[in-house]
């Protein structure tokens, strides 16, 4: 599979409670809702979400983003961060 230019931002994070709480709150804030799907659709964007999740793709009034809890080849959140420039 080749690589593909998409027009969001990619975004890791830390997957614990207090950043799932930090997560939820924030996203719900923005009105952050799954990208493309129906408009009736049930969804709850909370702190259970992020448990139940790793990886989800949103769209706000700000833009979209993936929110990634898991990226491959990377172990966790805490070695893309010790690794990061």
């Amino acid at each position: 599979m080749g690589a593909h230019i998409t027009r969001d931002v990619d975004i890791s994070y830390a997957r614990n409670p207090a950043n799932y709480e930090a997560l939820s709150s924030v996203l719900q804030s923005i009105d952050a809702r799954l990208w493309n799907a129906p408009p009736n659709l049930p969804f709850l964007l909370d702190a259970q979400t992020f448990r139940n999740t790793q990886n989800l793709t949103l769209e706000t009034e700000f833009g979209d983003f993936d929110l990634l809890g898991q990226v491959s080849g990377i172990e966790d959140f805490e070695a893309l961060y010790r690794n990061a420039d």
